[in-house]
């Protein structure tokens, strides 16, 4: 019996029809992902730069703090070697600033300075950095703020309640 004899409605016809297409799955579902496609990239590449402005400041970071501990430490045990270090006492931080050279200018934070702009030239731009940190997480903070509010305006849209649900009753009883 041909299908045509079992379907009465054009409309269950149709459904039949479009149902009986193979890639039709495949498709509607390629075409949903082009429209979303620019938006997925767009949030994708915002968070790429974002990893990688935070992977840089952590490496430069990682440089600065060591050559804080390498001064901190020839302050802390006055060894004239250099051995790599990962801590020294901290109530030492103010001497970086009162340890003044013989000229009564200079203190040890021109020194630090002195050496970044000598052997560390690619640390000059680590206040830079910061910046571009900050205004990427306010890009992201502010993407889930809004989706945030959006999910909140649909679930005060939604008026059905879910069948033995019991989180309204919970929240009411607390």
């Amino acid at each position: 019996q041909p299908i045509h004899d079992l379907v009465d409605k054009s409309k269950d016809y149709v459904y039949l029809m479009i149902g009986d297409k193979k890639p039709l799955k495949q498709r509607l579902k390629t075409l949903l992902f082009k429209a979303n496609y620019k938006k997925k990239t767009i949030e994708e590449t915002d968070k790429f730069v974002l990893f990688v402005i935070m992977f840089d400041i952590q490496f430069d970071l990682k440089k600065m703090l060591e050559l804080i501990l390498t001064v901190g430490y020839y302050i802390n045990s006055s060894v004239t070697t250099y051995k790599p270090i990962h801590s020294f006492n901290i109530s030492f931080l103010p001497k970086f600033h009162s340890t003044k050279a013989n000229d009564g200018r200079r203190s040890l934070l021109h020194f630090i300075e002195q050496a970044i702009e000598d052997k560390h030239r690619d640390l000059l731009s680590f206040s830079n950095e910061f910046y571009l940190l900050a205004d990427g997480l306010c890009k992201k903070i502010n993407r889930e703020l809004k989706n945030a509010r959006e999910e909140l305006a649909i679930s005060k849209e939604a008026e059905e309640q879910i069948e033995d649900d019991r989180f309204a009753q919970a929240i009411e009883v607390s």
